[in-house]
């Protein structure tokens, strides 16, 4: 179950580089920051909650 979360976590991980990459590189484009912003957004959510349901599997296999 955990090989889930991990894609998950590396799907986070690859969108947060990009994001970051463009956000180095800004255009000065305001609808390509919201764009940007939204990814980024949901970038860390996916790590956060990646992080936090492999914690809670191995809390719950010990």
């Amino acid at each position: 179950m955990t090989n889930e979360y991990r894609g998950l976590m590396a799907f986070g991980y690859i969108f947060l580089f990009l994001s970051l990459f463009s956000l180095i590189f800004d255009y000065k484009i305001l609808y390509l920051d919201v764009i940007i912003f939204f990814t980024l957004g949901i970038s860390v959510f996916a790590i956060v909650y990646s992080i936090y349901k492999i914690r809670k599997e191995a809390k719950g296999s010990l």
